[in-house]
């Protein structure tokens, strides 16, 4: 069932992400599978997505000082978290089939948070990594 706060709070994280954030490349890459009858390895399904999300920042020292952040991914030094809204999201984002491009640099998922506002998610928090 969904909550009284879902449809509010999905509505405005997507209004607040869209005007204050970014448009990066979510590039999603299925792996060819491999053909037992011709021995051939299909080649690779690389598809890109436009995805809204907040300006990347480093962890928080709250985060660093736990030494663990969602999934337990263990935070290093460079990485960065950011949020999208799951509302109009195209893809959900996946740690293991996805990379954001990021002002021409390529960064890797290494976790992925779900942000709930009731029984719906509102926010997706990434964890990503060079």
């Amino acid at each position: 069932m969904v909550g009284a706060l879902d449809s509010v709070l999905r509505n405005v994280s997507k209004q607040l992400v869209d005007q204050f954030g970014k448009t990066v490349v979510q590039r999603r890459t299925i792996k060819g599978a491999y053909d037992e009858l011709t021995g051939v390895t299909a080649a690779d399904k690389v598809r890109d997505f436009n995805l809204n999300i907040t300006p990347p920042s480093p962890f928080s020292a709250a985060d660093r000082a736990s030494s663990h952040t969602m999934k337990d991914a263990m935070i290093e030094a460079g990485d960065l978290s950011t949020f999208a809204a799951a509302k109009g999201i195209r893809s959900i984002p996946d740690e293991v089939t996805d990379v954001l491009i990021i002002d021409g640099e390529t960064w890797t998922m290494v976790a992925v948070g779900k942000i709930y506002s009731g029984s719906l998610v509102t926010m997706y928090q990434l964890h990503l990594r060079r």
